[in-house]
């Protein structure tokens, strides 16, 4: 024997091997299960991994915006118990003035 019939028996050898492990009926199913699952199917590991980020995304929202309500809370406590401070805030907020008042804004060049 040659080498060519060395190879070529080899070749046939890795064929048939190849053959019975590609016609094998449960790894056929096993293979479309995971077709139909990650890719095809409505809800897909693709798009649960997606929807999963978005959560992250939006819980990550709703600490910051807990933070700002928390913040919005206490000033909102310290103006209603205080007058003055109430004055203090729609003035330099809001540029709001008394009757008969100039108010004049500055405004700094940067």
């Amino acid at each position: 024997m040659n080498e060519y019939d060395i190879l070529k028996n080899f070749g046939l050898v890795a064929l048939k091997k190849l053959k019975a492990v590609v016609t094998n009926k449960y790894l056929l199913a096993i293979a479309a299960f995971f077709v139909l699952s990650f890719f095809i199917m409505d809800n897909t590991y693709i798009d649960r991994f997606d929807n999963y980020n978005k959560i992250r995304e939006l819980n990550s929202q709703i600490e910051s915006y807990d933070k700002q309500i928390e913040t919005c809370l206490k000033k909102m406590d310290e103006l209603s118990t205080n007058k003055a401070n109430l004055e203090r805030f729609a003035r330099e907020e809001y540029y709001m003035k008394r009757k008969n008042e100039e108010v004049f804004i500055i405004a700094d060049e940067d």
